[in-house]
């Protein structure tokens, strides 16, 4: 080898390794720490300037792609029927279907076997007292009126009705309980205080019954059938005067009630007031067909049978004239 090509391959190698300390001299010279914060690890973010606008542009995404930020509202569900909301089967919703009907002994099967399955619910209870009441079954509504106030003992309803039911099977005693717990819990309901009045009236101590009657009626004077026991009471206590004029406000509250009627003729006749007395027996008669005991009052006043009341055949005339006998 010359000495000149010695000297070419030298200068070479000089070049070549130059430039490799110059390449890795610039790799080491763009390498960096990261930003660390005095405080700790966190990376420092620094807010940028109200003004500052982005290079690039937000994408706008369509509102139907957002996902909301709370939850979608639940549909709302449909009200529950009672029928379905109180029982599993269908027995009650049955019952009361039968009860609208006035198919009385059949909404009590309903309800009895809802309560057989071991209902806990006192309505269900209660529903079947009122249907045993109105089927004629007085001992078996008893009981079954008597379970619903055992499950709930703050219903004026139940111990009014219970009084009511036991009323009417004669167990005087038991009816002037319940009333008396249906004014514990609400002491002036009217609707109590009738019931108490019956009870007192039915066990003979007529007395505390006008007293308990005449203020119930205070309370209530659209009740005609407590209007009608207060004439009643009063017409037994011969104080017939005083009977006539509750028993016109009973007659005209409910003018399809003929015993009423038959009570007003009474105590018109024994005011000595004969016509109005016919005129009412005779109304007695037309709504009964003569199977009360206006009949009999009738005929006793008109042996004959040729007594005609004014406007006879005019039902409207003549009950107003009922009506207006209470001014």
């Amino acid at each position: 080898m010359t000495q000149d090509t010695k000297m070419i391959i030298g200068v070479a190698v000089l070049v070549i390794a130059g430039a490799a300390g110059l390449a890795a001299l610039g790799v080491l010279g763009t390498r960096q720490e990261p930003e660390r914060n005095q405080a700790g690890e966190r990376r420092v973010v620094t807010a940028l300037p109200a003004s500052h606008k982005e290079e690039r542009p937000v994408i706008q995404t369509a509102v139907t792609e957002v996902e909301p930020f709370f939850p979608e509202i639940p549909r709302i569900e449909p009200v529950v029927p009672i029928c379905d909301a109180l029982g599993d089967t269908g027995r009650i919703a049955k019952g009361l279907e039968h009860w609208e009907t006035g198919a009385y002994g059949v909404a009590a099967a309903c309800f009895g076997d809802e309560a057989a399955a071991g209902s806990q619910r006192p309505w269900v209870h209660y529903m079947l007292g009122l249907s045993l009441w109105k089927d004629g079954s007085l001992d078996r509504a008893a009981e079954a009126m008597t379970r619903a106030g055992e499950l709930d003992d703050q219903s004026i309803k139940t111990c009014v009705n219970l009084s009511r039911i036991q009323n009417d099977r004669g167990a005087y005693d038991e009816a002037l309980v319940a009333a008396r717990q249906a004014l514990a819990i609400e002491p002036d309901n009217p609707k109590a205080m009738f019931l108490e009045g019956r009870s007192l009236r039915n066990q003979g101590v007529r007395d505390e019954a006008l007293q308990v009657l005449r203020r119930s009626v205070e309370l209530d004077p659209n009740n005609g059938h407590a209007l009608n026991l207060l004439g009643l009471t009063l017409l037994e206590a011969d104080l017939e005067t005083e009977a006539v004029p509750f028993l016109n406000a009973a007659a005209a509250l409910l003018p399809d009630v003929p015993y009423i009627f038959n009570n007003l003729g009474m105590a018109q006749e024994r005011c000595g007031n004969r016509y109005e007395a016919k005129v009412a027996y005779c109304r007695a008669v037309e709504l009964d067909g003569g199977a009360g005991h206006g009949a009999l009052n009738l005929a006793r006043l008109d042996p004959e049978g040729i007594f005609e009341p004014l406007n006879a055949g005019d039902d409207t005339a003549e009950v107003v004239e009922v009506a207006e006998a209470v001014n």
